[in-house]
């Protein structure tokens, strides 16, 4: 058994107290505009322009399907001590980032933490790393697993 992380959320306690704090869980869902202005608020975002706009557009309608409140995600990422848990895990593992995505910086914690686990970084991108550069990405976790 083999395991993948893309992408870890290793932050301080004081870091996801702060982020937390930021949540607005007063949000029920997505705010639907008449003028359409809810989809293209996404284009609008700072990763944005890094995007191919065929998946920016899927994005922002993928987005506005979520019926929830968004901030539920959120929230379980950020009250959810990673660092406790990765401690625990005793599988082969693959932790993969990528220097565009905005939780790069929280990757290398888990990196110096774990330095045991198999590291590959691939270079630019965003968030959704897996869309835009597909073949390295995948390539990088089937050369794991074969290894």
């Amino acid at each position: 058994m083999k395991l993948l992380i893309h992408g870890a959320y290793l932050m301080t306690p004081a870091e996801r107290a702060e982020r937390l704090k930021q949540l607005d869980m007063n949000q029920t869902g997505p705010v639907y505009k008449a003028d359409g202005s809810h989809l293209s608020a996404g284009f609008a975002a700072p990763n944005a322009r890094k995007l191919d706009p065929v998946i920016l557009t899927r994005y922002a309608v993928d987005r506005n399907l979520i019926r929830a409140p968004q901030w539920w995600g959120f929230a379980a990422v950020y009250n959810y001590d990673q660092e406790t848990a990765l401690k625990k895990v005793h599988y082969p593992t693959l932790l993969l980032s990528n220097t565009g995505d905005q939780i790069h910086a929280w990757t290398q914690n888990a990196r110096k933490l774990r330095p045991d686990f198999t590291y590959v970084e691939l270079a630019g991108g965003s968030i959704n790393i897996q869309d835009e550069q597909p073949i390295h990405w995948a390539a990088a976790i089937v050369r794991y697993l074969k290894g």
